[in-house]
């Protein structure tokens, strides 16, 4: 069977069939995670160890970074090249003809490269004509993707060889707007349709390098950056959602937020916000609409599920439950 995670230790699906496809918007859609097999390291060192597991799972193929320059990524790219095991990086250009509309995501990426001398794989594509053609449209009807920007990472990762990985922005928490100190831990299947589309191509890879291992998201629950986010410690009250870019410079203090955006014909649409597409011009955002209203038309009906931060974290430490009496030694309610 394809492998989206180690082992598969991540099974999500709908209707609590494992890595099954939505069939209807009444499909509920549930995770689940495996158990540890040892404890957790600090979330620098389990990223590092999550890059030389996947190096291995890679089973000599040579895994492939999709590095667009946001955090996420970044954090993945460093993960490989602290890990020391062969691996490339694969950089999406949106219309270089145009000067290239994501040169402001890319920066970070290439500058990198050239630093660590890593070898970076530049691929040029015409969002328009791609998002126009019909090619969109087939790449995320049958991953269930109901943005074409994900379209658009899709057919990246179809265009190189080898092991994928991808960092997607999944160590999320969330608080509870009515009590400070009660949190969430987020899961959606918005962001399973990268592991829909190995799946459906039966290739292995690491569509959600921080889910790859149970060890990697305990180690970001258990972070203190993350207690103290849900401690309501060192953050106003009004930040609902924890900014994760504090534990990730907190382990590697060399990575770089972007700047803050601002787009003239991005304002206003939340969904746009830093991920890339923010300077295309309104005719390329003409384009990117129309197919997203298809999209969600077939795909509109994703689910995020809210799970209690404490009733996760006593749930995933059976077999050590120490880790969680530590946890709520350090925990304010």
């Amino acid at each position: 069977m394809t492998n989206v995670s180690y082992k598969n230790s991540f099974v999500w699906g709908y209707n609590e069939i494992p890595f099954s496809f939505r069939t209807s918007k009444d499909d509920k859609y549930f995770r689940k995670y495996g158990t540890l097999s040892r404890e957790p390291l600090s979330w620098r060192e389990e990223c590092i160890a999550t890059a030389k597991l996947a190096y291995e799972e890679a089973n000599g193929d040579i895994p492939f970074v999709m590095f667009s320059g946001g955090m996420d990524s970044q954090v993945v790219a460093e993960a490989f090249r602290l890990a020391e095991v062969p691996f490339k990086v694969v950089t999406i250009r949106l219309n270089k003809k145009h000067d290239s509309w994501n040169w402001h995501d890319m920066k970070f990426a290439v500058e990198w490269c050239d630093a660590y001398n890593v070898e970076q794989i530049i691929l040029d594509i015409d969002v328009v004509k791609f998002w126009e053609s019909g090619e969109a449209w087939d790449i995320g009807f049958s991953a269930q993707a109901f943005s074409p920007q994900f379209c658009v990472h899709l057919w990246g990762m179809d265009q190189v060889e080898g092991f994928p990985v991808v960092g997607l922005g999944e160590a999320v928490l969330e608080r509870n707007k009515k009590i400070p100190t009660k949190c969430w831990d987020i899961d959606t299947d918005l962001f399973r349709c990268w592991d829909r589309h190995l799946l459906q191509k039966e290739r292995n890879g690491a569509p959600s390098f921080f889910k790859y291992t149970l060890e990697l998201k305990m180690s970001q629950l258990l972070d203190m950056e993350s207690i103290k986010f849900a401690n309501n410690i060192e953050y106003k009250d009004t930040d609902q959602c924890y900014h994760k870019n504090e534990m990730y410079i907190a382990h590697f203090p060399n990575l770089k937020p972007r700047p803050e955006i601002i787009s003239k014909w991005r304002k206003g649409r939340k969904y746009t916000d830093y991920n890339g597409f923010e300077f295309m011009p309104k005719y390329a955002i003409d384009a990117e609409e129309k197919i997203r209203v298809e999209l969600q038309k077939q795909f509109g009906y994703y689910e995020e599920l809210h799970v209690d931060y404490d009733e996760q974290m006593e749930n995933l430490t059976t077999g050590y439950e120490y880790l969680y009496e530590n946890f709520k030694t350090k925990r304010v309610y």
